[in-house]
């Protein structure tokens, strides 16, 4: 697939879909991706099934408050300092780059450096979607260790994380996360290339950008939203307007309750960076691991929980997940339970 400005901006609305509200607002990513576009050529992207053995891929994404992200931006040299720490401390050269999650702004992630670094991206992330915490990714599920991860803010500063496992590690990292100003550029689940092929969710960047694709024709052509989730197995469950927000960053996380408002009924939707489950006044809930994201009602385009607004007109969806997380390891990881949420 050829990546050119069209594709970045195809992503990063297909990301966002796929990002359940969660991954960030890409707006600003967008713009820096276009710019690196400009300076240095595009990327490879490459196929999962194509990477050799001894590749060394290093997943990155943005970690933290989305809610802050939109006040403290990238510097664009987060990456030079990240490489250069994951390189002495493991001896291994980084050979590929892939996004740990293919949710909002974390999609684009990679594209703010590769061809600068000129290094390929993997078509393929570690969720399948967007989750807020470190534990909760297909390499957990699989066995690939989470430690070493390495962070670094926007002033340069990095640290390197070492835990007997991911939910120890998701702990310390959120500290040191919150003391860099919750927002950090992270680097975690290293692997090799027979790793990647056995844990990683395939053809994500793929996927994410069909999605935006077919979201900019279904608005062209005027069609429903209805219409179009059909065609990528989803459905929309409910619309009305955004009645009230009460949203609080708590512990490095934007999380809240937003109560959506139809002549009909009201809908709650609840979140901890991401839509974590929607219920409405007749008692039905629709839950994670389902991917469920908001929509401007107009433009069809899709919301992160850091952008909702009081007054807004909006759809609800529900997409299906990557099957992963409907199998006992990863509803343990990432169904209602372990957010505390009750069906």
């Amino acid at each position: 697939m050829k990546i050119d400005e069209q594709t970045l901006k195809d992503l990063s609305v297909g990301a966002t879909v796929l990002g359940s509200g969660g991954g960030g607002y890409p707006g600003y990513d967008l713009l820096m991706a276009k710019k690196v576009l400009e300076d240095y050529g595009p990327p490879e992207l490459v196929a999962l099934e194509d990477l050799k053995e001894e590749a060394m891929v290093l997943p990155i994404a943005f970690v933290g408050a989305p809610l802050v992200n939109l006040e403290i931006l990238p510097s664009g040299n987060e990456l030079d300092c990240l490489i250069d720490q994951v390189e002495r401390v493991t001896g291994k050269r980084v050979t590929h780059l892939m996004a740990a999650e293919i949710g909002g702004a974390n999609a684009l992630a990679p594209f703010l450096y590769a061809s600068k670094r000129k290094l390929p991206i993997v078509d393929a992330d570690t969720i399948g979607r967007a989750f807020p915490e470190l534990q909760m990714s297909a390499c957990n599920v699989r066995g690939v260790s989470a430690s070493p991860a390495f962070l670094v803010d926007i002033l340069g500063n990095t640290v390197c994380v070492e835990a007997k496992d991911a939910d120890t590690l998701e702990r310390l990292a959120r500290k040191i996360i919150v003391e860099m100003g919750s927002t950090a550029l992270m680097g975690i689940y290293l692997m090799s290339g027979v790793q990647a092929k056995k844990t990683c969710i395939k053809k994500s960047v793929s996927y994410a950008c069909q999605i935006g694709k077919k979201l900019r024709e279904a608005y062209k052509e005027k069609k429903s939203l209805g219409e179009l989730l059909q065609e990528i197995g989803g459905k929309v469950i409910g619309e009305g307007v955004i009645e009230s927000i009460k949203q609080s960053v708590q512990d490095g996380f934007l999380r809240g309750t937003v109560h959506i408002s139809s002549p009909h009924e009201i809908l709650v939707l609840n979140y901890q960076n991401e839509f974590l489950q929607v219920s409405n006044s007749k008692g039905k809930v629709f839950t994670t691991p389902d991917i469920i994201t908001l929509f401007e009602k107009d433009s069809l385009k899709p919301i992160t929980s850091e952008c909702l607004l009081y007054g807004a007109r909006v759809e609800i969806a529900v997409l299906n997940g990557p099957d992963i997380w409907k199998e006992e390891k990863g509803l343990a990881l990432v169904g209602p339970r372990a957010f505390g949420l009750t069906i």
